[in-house]
């Protein structure tokens, strides 16, 4: 929230859009290119690579990132001291909240969040019971992942 009000302060309020939709596109191309190019690098790695040069990389790895989150913090330095917009109006919290519920959009965005986090919940469970049920996979199978599967052993068999 503290990081909205921020860019909210920064970016002037006609280009909040523009601002936010670029955001959030580097986001998703980031979520999408990174994983998928650790992985690949993580398989090769473990293939060709011995344990512990392949736990060096690891060490490698997450050096590389804090390196990067450290330096993500220099551009900050460039920021401009903005004085933060009080607020106009000395309106009560709770009149406030009441304000947002009148606004029918607002109302149907939290009907839609409802829903959405009740769907989750509910399918959540029926795969928490189909697994546990027919499958009969143990809860200690996602808690102890040291006690998986030995070579040549499978949890049917130990069943």
């Amino acid at each position: 929230m503290a990081y909205l009000s921020w860019m909210a302060d920064l970016v002037p309020e006609h280009n909040w859009g523009r601002f936010f939709a670029k955001r959030n596109i580097a986001r998703v191309c980031l979520l999408v290119i990174v994983p998928v190019a650790g992985g690949f690098l993580r398989d090769k790695w473990r293939s060709e690579v011995s344990a512990e040069d392949a736990l060096l990389a690891y060490v490698a790895a997450f050096a590389i990132g804090i390196s990067l989150l450290l330096l993500s913090m220099l551009p900050l330095l460039k920021l401009p001291n903005m004085t933060v917009r009080s607020m106009t109006s000395q309106v009560p919290n709770f009149r406030l909240i009441g304000e947002a519920w009148r606004d029918r959009s607002f109302r149907l965005l939290l009907i839609h969040n409802w829903w959405l986090a009740f769907a989750q919940g509910l399918t959540q469970a029926a795969f928490f019971y189909y697994r546990i049920g027919p499958l009969g996979i143990s809860l200690m199978t996602y808690l102890h992942p040291a006690e998986r599967d030995a070579p040549g052993q499978h949890s049917a068999q130990r069943a």
